[in-house]
């Protein structure tokens, strides 16, 4: 078809030739539409023998494989076919025939084409007033078949627009759970990290709270030494009162040595009883 459009009938001929050899081989069911193209390749190079044939076996071949919808083609390049020959006549039957498919189908195209090679003929043959009525028929036609590609070009325009909108949402709504998704992210950590500084701060405050219970305990014991050490500094002065007075000075000596001994051990003991011992 591309070759055929830009008017290269030559290479058109090789793909078209390579179609049917295909066909031979897998036998798929719209080969009609191969014959039809090959029959308009063959009527641009002037060969209408061969092309008729080739429109023939295209309206044969689509009845057989019961493809109504390759019909009005076949039909319709059987008609043209017969035209170039200067066959107006039969042309204008096959182009009624092909429009007649066309209006079982779905190929609105294909009759505004029908209609206006039957307007065609009809001038041709001096049937004016005929070939007006099929022309304004084929305007008609023409008139509707733009009106419904307009207004499925609308229609098609209205549903891209909604998926475009569609499109930018989710767009949008992704962008808006990647942010969420980072910002728990943040949180959790962030969370992670306050309850570490908790948890520090908790275990800092009960080692504080031991190390100041084990201080005043500490000061509790070296307060209740010191007091025993009085009192027993108190009970030997006592005792020194109360002995005889034949040897004063001896005894005194001698319990002064006694209450500084006892003082120096109470200092050491006081000084080695240490806060983190």
């Amino acid at each position: 078809m591309y070759h055929n459009i830009r008017g290269e009938n030559t290479q058109a001929e090789v793909f078209l030739k390579e179609s049917l050899r295909l066909h031979e081989k897998y036998r798929y069911d719209d080969v009609a539409a191969v014959y039809t193209l090959y029959s308009r390749v063959m009527q641009n190079q002037g060969r209408t023998v061969e092309a008729l044939a080739l429109a023939d076996t295209a309206v044969v071949l689509a009845q057989q494989y019961n493809q109504p919808g390759l019909l009005p083609d076949a039909y319709l390049q059987k008609a043209f076919v017969e035209h170039s020959m200067g066959n107006y006549r039969l042309s204008k039957e096959l182009a009624a025939e092909a429009f007649r498919h066309a209006e079982e189908g779905v190929s609105r195209s294909r009759r505004v084409e029908c209609l206006r090679l039957m307007a065609e003929n009809c001038r041709l043959l001096g049937q004016t007033s005929e070939a007006l009525d099929y022309l304004q028929r084929a305007n008609l036609a023409m008139d509707t078949l733009s009106r419904i590609n307009m207004d499925r070009l609308m229609h098609e325009r209205s549903i891209m627009l909604e998926v475009e909108k569609k499109e930018q949402e989710a767009s949008v709504r992704r962008q808006q759970i990647a942010d969420q998704h980072k910002l728990n992210i943040v949180l959790v950590v962030t969370t992670l990290i306050l309850l570490g500084l908790l948890s520090v701060i908790i275990i800092d405050n009960r080692r504080r709270n031991r190390l100041y219970k084990h201080i005043v305990s500490q000061n509790a014991r070296a307060v209740n030494r010191e007091k025993k050490l009085r009192e027993q500094i108190l009970q030997l002065e006592e005792k020194l009162a109360a002995q005889p007075s034949e040897t004063p000075s001896q005894t005194l000596l001698q319990d002064e040595k006694r209450i500084q001994d006892l003082y120096e051990r109470a200092c050491q003991l006081m000084e080695n009883d240490c806060l983190y011992k």
